[in-house]
């Protein structure tokens, strides 16, 4: 009989994994990932999902799954903290089991002012208040 209960539980922890799902591998700044997963409901528990640079936590989120263990989220890719191109990953805990899922960020290279200026559609606005 010991036997036959150990293997439940075992069976019953793997079960619970979370699973996440992106709606895309790659993103660029100034759009919003959007994140779906499937845990085994548990009441009272919330899902945490934390996306991760190289170097920091760059959005946190947390949430209760629906009684059918259903949950989703969106993260709009905005902010200083997304500052580094690279691989992200995210990283989703539900009671006590995390999984992890990774994409590519890219953020494009702001252009030096100076090449601005040289560039011949480059138009500088001058403020009203400023005088000349």
């Amino acid at each position: 009989m010991p036997l036959l209960m150990i293997a439940m539980m075992s069976f019953s922890a793997a079960f619970a994994d979370p699973v996440i799902l992106l709606d895309k591998s790659t993103y660029k700044y100034g759009d919003t990932i959007k994140i779906s997963g499937n845990v085994e409901y548990q009441q009272e528990m919330f899902v945490i999902i934390q996306i991760r640079s190289t170097t920091d936590i760059v959005a946190i989120d947390q949430m209760f799954p629906s009684r059918s263990g259903k949950f989703s989220a969106t993260f709009d890719i905005e902010g200083p903290k997304w500052q580094e191109s690279g691989t992200y990953t995210v990283l989703a805990s539900y009671a006590g089991e995390k999984v992890e899922k990774s994409f590519q960020f890219s953020k494009p290279v702001e252009k030096p002012l100076e090449e601005k200026k040289q560039n011949p559609d480059y138009k500088c606005q001058r403020s009203q208040n400023q005088r000349l």
